[in-house]
């Protein structure tokens, strides 16, 4: 991880095991005649588990856990369990990243459910990620990739043509 908070220009990749659970629908209820809205169980198990982990790896590297309020990039890598059921052959391309996963959770969730979870901690507010990537794949080791990016203020507009990092570039 590169150290240089307030300016930008700064990157952490860090890792979540387990396999990735996707934001869920707000619930409803009522209290005393009154409508009450609240964040599932399982997404807010799950929102502090990665908070945990960029905490963890922020701390290790002394970096400062006050959240940057620039232009942020935010790639995910969804790895899921390479499921038993399937053939030999199956399984070896899906461990090779040769086969893209179409199961749940969908990648706009997952996206949600990271950006959400970082808001405060990496950023001030998630509406800072100016370039987001989601890709699922399945995996041995199952679990989330997080690669974040904090750019300079003010972004050139030039910028974006360095930014993009393949995803084939990075792996934690």
């Amino acid at each position: 991880m590169k150290e240089n908070h307030g300016k930008g220009d700064w990157t952490i990749y860090f890792w979540v095991p387990g396999s990735p659970v996707g934001w869920q629908r707000a619930g409803r209820t009522s209290k005393g005649g009154r409508a009450v809205i609240y964040t599932q169980n399982k997404t807010r198990s799950y929102e502090a588990l990665i908070q945990q982990h960029y905490i963890d790896v922020a701390e290790r590297f002394g970096h400062s856990l006050t959240p940057y309020d620039g232009p942020v990039v935010l790639y995910v890598q969804a790895c899921r369990p390479i499921p038993t059921s399937r053939p030999e052959w199956w399984k070896r391309a899906a461990a090779k990243h040769q086969l893209g996963c179409t199961t749940t959770p969908d990648f706009d969730n997952l996206g949600k459910v990271v950006g959400d979870s970082l808001t405060g901690l990496a950023w001030v507010d998630d509406r800072q990620i100016i370039d987001g990537r989601v890709v699922k794949l399945y995996d041995e080791r199952p679990g989330l990739r997080i690669h974040i990016k904090h750019l300079p203020k003010p972004i050139k507009c030039d910028m974006f043509n360095t930014i993009l990092t393949p995803l084939t570039e990075w792996r934690v």
